[in-house]
């Protein structure tokens, strides 16, 4: 699966300064500039809500050069529905604050859908950084079918004579050590980044 992840760090702060990373904006800036310059080339884009608003309200006309940019290089891709900031499901769920996550995600799309001028997709789920049987679940829950993972984010493949690739789809399951004994557990379709690629 080839995702275009465009985000920073939470930018926006308490005081309502906008505080976005040199770093943060030129990395962004590579990766739309790659999207413009290959237009037919099939891609996810994970876009971060909060990111968006924050290039939005910067002073700096170079952010707001860059939202115009994505803007135009969404046309005709696919727009990944994320919540307005990363969150993680297995904690939400752990605090007893899983409707969070919808909250998080309708606001999320919300501005998906009114800054980038498209329909974010909610059946594709990215996963975050850490993903559990709780998480796994709960992304289930709210709609996704699909979910695409870091590669370092599964467990090796076990040597066999018969080939098998990541970069094939799989079955996404919590490690059995996590679901007790009559536990029912989630699985999804899931398919994993190439590293390579994202290098590239």
């Amino acid at each position: 699966a080839v995702v275009a992840e465009v985000g920073a760090p939470p930018a926006l702060q308490p005081d309502g300064a906008v505080v976005l990373s040199p770093s943060a904006v030129d990395d962004m800036a590579g990766v739309v500039a790659g999207l413009r310059a290959q237009p037919e080339v099939p891609v996810n884009i994970a876009a971060r809500p909060e990111t968006i608003d924050a290039l939005l309200a910067s002073p700096d006309p170079g952010d707001v050069e860059l939202l115009e940019a994505l803007r135009a290089s969404v046309d005709g891709r696919t727009v990944m529905a994320l919540p307005y900031v990363e969150v993680s499901p297995d904690s939400l769920e752990g605090a007893g604050l899983l409707d969070q996550l919808g909250a998080e995600t309708t606001k999320g799309v919300a501005v998906l859908t009114d800054e980038l001028g498209t329909t974010p997709v909610s059946t594709v789920a990215l996963s975050p950084p850490s993903l559990g049987r709780d998480g796994l679940a709960a992304l289930a829950f709210f709609g996704a079918t699909r979910v695409v993972v870091d590669g370092d984010q599964v467990a090796p493949l076990v040597p066999s004579p018969i080939t098998y690739s990541l970069a094939q789809p799989f079955l996404l399951a919590p490690p059995e050590e996590s679901v007790g004994p009559g536990e029912p557990s989630t699985s999804l379709p899931a398919l994993a980044t190439d590293p390579v690629v994202i290098e590239r």
